[in-house]
């Protein structure tokens, strides 16, 4: 029988699954060498997503799962030399406090920093400001609609106030986009045009969330 460490693991992986198969990628689950791309070959990863536009790979960190920091260090190493390609490192340490949420005020403050540098014509920084408020609301929306979150990355919190009804699909669709850019602007990598109209949008869903 499976040690509960061992099927916490599993089902962590199976949740993740789940989730990029909604949001519409092809997914591995412990990838055998063969069926990882080229350059991941020496490398290991829980498991590996590939969509048509982004393709990600995924590692889970449990207490009970150790790897050595020279193996994250050379695998974000490879992963960023690989456009259209992410790491996603899922932390799931229990026995680590659990980084804390700011506050609706702050939420707010920074969503006002964001369209103001929009308004400046700053854009790319004006982006960066205002996902990490809207990412910020997001969570404070899915605490108050008692929504359970396996794990605080962007993707899964949009898609569980999709499916839990908060947001409707053409929002999902929006912040999902909008997440991609702003990894792209984060990662020093090629986007489409960044537009002011977008950013008024995303605060406005960020200030509903909120309310």
């Amino acid at each position: 029988m499976a040690s509960n460490g061992v099927r916490t693991y599993e089902g962590r992986l199976h949740d993740i699954a789940e989730e990029y198969e909604r949001l519409g990628y092809k997914v591995t689950v412990s990838p055998s060498a063969k069926k990882l791309p080229k350059f991941l070959s020496g490398f290991r990863p829980d498991l590996v997503a590939e969509g048509a536009r982004e393709s990600v790979v995924v590692e889970v960190q449990m207490p009970n799962r150790k790897r050595g920091s020279d193996y994250w260090a050379a695998l974000s190493e490879v992963v960023k030399k690989h456009p259209g390609w992410r790491l996603d490192l899922v932390l799931n340490n229990s026995s680590e406090r659990p980084p804390q949420t700011i506050d609706e005020l702050s939420v707010r403050k920074r969503l006002e920093e964001g369209w103001s540098l929009a308004e400046q014509g700053v854009l790319a920084a004006a982006l960066l400001i205002t996902w990490s408020a809207a990412e910020a609301a997001m969570r404070l929306a899915s605490k108050r609609a008692e929504i359970d979150l396996p794990d605080l990355r962007p993707a899964t919190v949009i898609t569980r106030l999709y499916t839990d009804g908060v947001i409707e699909r053409e929002e999902y669709d929006f912040l999902l986009e909008s997440m991609r850019m702003r990894n792209a602007v984060a990662h020093g990598f090629e986007q489409r045009r960044i537009r002011a109209g977008s950013l008024k949008r995303l605060r406005d869903i960020s200030s509903r969330l909120l309310n």
